[in-house]
Formats: structure tokens, C-alpha cells, sequence
């Protein structure tokens, strides 16, 4: 590859080092002296973002750069700030504001759900059916209070609110305190 009295070689010669092939001439990954190997240190590197990737994905920690201030045991109150969000608005989601025990029992939930989809495909489909049933039967009562508030309750609180002259951030239903009752029954 090299030449004897090529000028690589006279050099190398003088500084006391072994002449080395040109970067064109070395396969890519091949052990030469003095150097690491590139297949080696890639792989490696690989595995252990994957190791610390799915350790990260199992405790319920956000996998890139934290965007809020959520903790574990504790929900997020505030956004971290230079920390751009995934949309145009530059604002975390409200999965990043969720607490990491939260995000960790719903990414754990989705695998199972998805493993037993893909082992046991009848017996798991007839479970999650059945768990979307009983979830629609516990919700429906509320789902006609909910949206009483939202289309009743609330604007008239956030119309209070800005003749009043108060911040409806501050209150704890996210109003001046409105009275929220249940909506009107129909009677006939």
C-alpha cells in the first residue's frame, strides 16, 4: 500500500511510529495500532442509549430533555424554560406535566395491553371491551355534568371574572367561585 521511500514513511521514521495506511485504504472498523475500534465503540455506545432509553421508558421519565418540573411522586407546575415543545405554541404537552408514577402506569399498561394482544388476541379483546363498558357506564352520569360546566358554568365564571377584575388562575376551580350545580333535569 505505502511505498518504501515514500515521504509517509520517511516521516513516520523520523518521529519514531508505525507508517499507517491513508484513511481511503482502511476498511472501515479495521484494528489498527494506536487506535480504537470504530465497530466496537459505535456498538457499544448504541447499547447502552437503548439500556438507559428503555430504563427511562419503564420508571416513567421523560426519554428526551425535561420540559417541565414534574418529579416522579409530583405533578408538573410550571413549564422549564428554553425547553421547546413539540408544536408551534413552544409549550409541553400535558403528558409532561403529569407525574412520572402516571406516565409510567399508562406506558406499562399499553405494553401489557399489547402483549396480551399479541399472545392471547380473543381473550384480551373480549377484557378490553369489557373494561371500555364498564368505564362508559361509570362516566356517562358525570359526562352531562362536565359539560354543563364547560358550556354553562365556565364562560359565564370567565365573564365574571374579567368584570371583577380577578384572575381566574387564582381560584381553585379555575373560576371567581362560581356555584357549579348539576345541570337542569328534564321534566315532562
Amino acid at each position: 500500500m505505502l511505498a518504501p521511500g515514500s515521504v509517509q514513511t520517511l516521516a513516520s521514521a523520523a518521529v519514531r511510529r508505525q507508517p499507517h495506511a491513508p484513511r481511503a485504504f482502511r476498511p472501515y472498523g479495521l484494528r489498527v495500532p494506536g487506535q480504537r475500534g470504530l465497530i466496537t465503540l459505535s456498538l457499544s455506545r448504541a447499547i447502552g442509549r437503548a439500556v438507559a432509553l428503555a430504563a427511562r421508558f419503564a420508571a416513567g421519565a421523560p426519554r428526551g430533555r425535561r420540559r417541565t418540573d414534574a418529579t416522579f411522586l409530583s405533578a408538573g407546575t410550571r413549564a422549564l424554560s428554553g425547553v421547546p415543545g413539540w408544536f408551534t405554541t413552544a409549550e409541553p404537552g400535558w403528558w409532561a406535566f403529569w407525574p412520572g408514577w402516571k406516565r409510567a402506569a399508562v406506558r406499562w399498561a399499553a405494553l401489557t395491553a399489547a402483549y396480551g394482544l399479541y399472545t392471547h388476541p380473543l381473550i384480551t379483546g373480549a377484557s378490553l371491551g369489557w373494561l371500555a363498558v364498564v368505564t362508559g357506564c361509570a362516566l356517562a352520569p358525570r359526562w352531562r355534568h362536565w359539560r354543563y360546566v364547560q358550556t354553562v358554568i365556565r364562560p359565564v365564571d370567565l365573564q365574571l371574572c374579567q368584570y371583577l377584575g380577578t384572575d381566574p388562575a387564582t381560584s381553585p376551580t379555575g373560576g371567581c367561585g362560581c356555584p357549579g350545580g348539576p345541570p337542569p333535569t328534564r321534566t315532562r
